[in-house]
């Protein structure tokens, strides 16, 4: 695999759900027709379940740099329980309407169980910012007319990402 996912499991765990706050990776191949890109490797914490799949801020859509001031920023809503990270999501919701939360809205993707690759591995508290730091992302271009895939450089997703945040797109 072109990324670290095997690395990870070795290091995190692979889980057959997805639990609320925590971080995860995993190889996922969309297949709606209604996004024009999306991440093949997401790193996301997840913040909200649904029938059939959940929702996540993918990191990946971000740079390296944003990414780190992201996590910083969310850090403040971890708490620590039996020893393990605990996201604070009543405290998270309001946030997202801050525009130093925007980049956060920016991140958040829809995943489907159905179009899972791989096993979800958590990651272990104690290297999330190892595994954000990585350049793991690794985008693909869907053709609308022709339903062909390609790759798409990491840097017009996060040019694209800094537009949104900045209410510029």
């Amino acid at each position: 695999m072109p990324n670290s996912i095997g690395q990870l499991q070795s290091k995190g765990k692979s889980v057959g759900t997805a639990r609320m706050g925590k971080l995860y990776t995993f190889k996922y191949m969309a297949t709606e027709d209604m996004t024009p890109y999306y991440d093949m490797y997401p790193t996301i914490i997840v913040i909200r379940r649904f029938t059939g799949g959940f929702s996540g801020i993918n990191f990946n859509y971000i740079d390296h740099e944003k990414r780190k001031v992201l996590l910083k920023k969310l850090s403040g809503l971890f708490g620590k329980q039996s020893g393990q990270k605990v996201f604070n999501f009543k405290g998270f919701r309001p946030l997202l309407g801050q525009r130093a939360y925007r980049s956060a809205l920016v991140c958040v993707r829809n995943y489907k169980f159905k179009n899972l690759r791989s096993p979800l591995v958590q990651v272990d508290d104690s290297i999330w910012d190892e595994v954000l730091n990585r350049c793991d992302e690794m985008f693909v271009r869907v053709n609308p007319i022709t339903k062909s895939r390609s790759l798409m450089r990491s840097e017009l997703v996060w040019r694209n990402s800094l537009k949104r945040i900045r209410g510029t797109d």
